[in-house]
């Protein structure tokens, strides 16, 4: 970045290599900022310093708050008595700026932040040692005067190390995507018509009078792994709650429409779900608002032809598959709704697509997520609220798309 050059707002992930001050704007400052010069000269020595303030700045020069003033390039040698000055004046800012920057960097990149957390950790170190120049020969002579003393030095490098280790630790479920935009809309910072992509939910054809939906998708058919997201409807939008990594059936995603029993694919489509979750434990988890049924040595899912074809049996000897013998898998777990009532049953199709917890490998069919995440999903399900179960690809304009169900 050239000395002096304004900055477009929301700049500071491009900075990750270049840690200057001067990433984004001050709240209300037009776009680009407006660049104000001070001139002072001292013993002789001509010094030139351009600040990116605020509105206003233009009127009064001289004399910048340190809460418009966001970007500070030395392009001279400063002398004492201007660095007295600035300091005077600035030294607050720079580690308020500081703060700011660090933070905006880390945002921007949760995602991949194991490279630039160890970046911000060099930068920190560099600092403690010594403040002169940093990154891309950057000035940083304000700094080093306002951080003159060694105690100094290692309270804000302390102070830097603290602050990514809270965001590298909280910063990746607190600034999610979704709930920075949420953020964004409620304060108004943000044209929500304009920039919030609209919601799964809203982009599918058929989910009715569902005001909670789990959605499993899949690159392709085929596909043996995905993601299972969960959106519910609250005070007239949809929010999505979770989005996490789930395992399909050991032959992948098929369609719904032409899967046949026992061929250990997970079949796409969208159903009700039934209004009761089961499972190995004599009481459901705190919170669960769903019927909770508990398994037995008793516990069949019926495959047999007639009324309770896919469905719950309780009997000493019964065809189809008997839930006991899976522990691990249906500590928790619910059925999809597919194939069975009060969706369209057809005898066939096959039985027991659930959503249950991990097993050693991929399913017969099922969609299976992690432990935590299946207690998380039976805590938020509502019966209120119509819970329906939808799986489908990622690929746009094909009969399988999750949009087309």
């Amino acid at each position: 970045m050239a000395p002096g050059e304004a900055v477009a707002p929301g700049a500071a992930a491009a900075l990750v290599g270049e840690p200057a001050f001067g990433a984004t704007e001050a709240s209300g400052a037009p776009a680009g900022g407006i660049v104000a010069s001070w001139v002072a000269e001292a013993s002789g020595a001509g010094v030139e310093a351009a600040v990116v303030c605020g509105a206003g700045a233009a009127a009064e020069a001289r004399g910048v708050a340190a809460s418009d003033a966001v970007s500070i390039t030395a392009t001279t040698p400063i002398s004492a008595a201007v660095a007295r000055r600035v300091r005077a004046e600035l030294g607050a800012l720079v580690l308020v700026q500081t703060t700011r920057e660090l933070l905006a960097i880390v945002w921007s990149f949760i995602p991949r932040i194991g490279p630039h957390l160890a970046a911000g950790l060099h930068w920190a170190c560099q600092i403690v040692r010594r403040p002169t120049t940093i990154g891309n020969g950057v000035s940083m002579r304000i700094l080093n005067h306002t951080l003159r003393s060694r105690a100094r030095r290692a309270l804000f490098g302390v102070a830097v190390l603290g602050m990514l280790g809270v965001a590298a630790l909280g910063l990746p479920r607190a600034l999610s995507p979704t709930r920075v935009a949420m953020a964004e809309e409620a304060s108004g910072s943000v044209d929500s018509s304009a920039t919030t992509p609209t919601l799964l939910p809203q982009r599918m054809a058929h989910i009715g009078a569902a005001k909670q939906l789990i959605v499993a998708t899949g690159a392709k058919l085929g596909a043996k792994y995905g993601t299972l997201q969960f959106f519910d409807y609250v005070d007239g939008s949809w929010v999505c709650t979770m989005s996490v990594p789930c395992r399909f059936g050991k032959n992948g995603l098929m369609d719904g429409a032409h899967r046949w029993a026992g061929n250990k694919t997970t079949p796409t489509g969208i159903w009700t779900m039934p209004g009761y979750l089961f499972g190995t434990h004599p009481r459901a988890a705190t919170g669960t608002k769903l019927r909770y049924r508990r398994i037995t040595w008793k516990s069949w899912w019926s495959s047999k032809r007639g009324s309770t074809y896919n469905n719950w049996v309780e009997a000493r000897k019964w065809p189809g598959e008997r839930l006991a013998n899976a522990p691990v898998q249906y500590e928790y777990a619910i059925s999809t709704g597919y194939n069975a009532k009060p969706n369209h049953v057809r005898y066939g199709r096959g039985t027991g697509i659930f959503l249950h917890i991990y097993g050693k490998g991929l399913t017969a069919g099922c969609v299976s997520v992690s432990r935590g995440n299946m207690i998380r999903v039976s805590k938020l399900l509502d019966p209120a609220k119509l819970p329906t179960f939808a799986v489908g690809t990622t690929a746009t304009g094909t009969p399988t798309a999750i949009t087309a169900y």
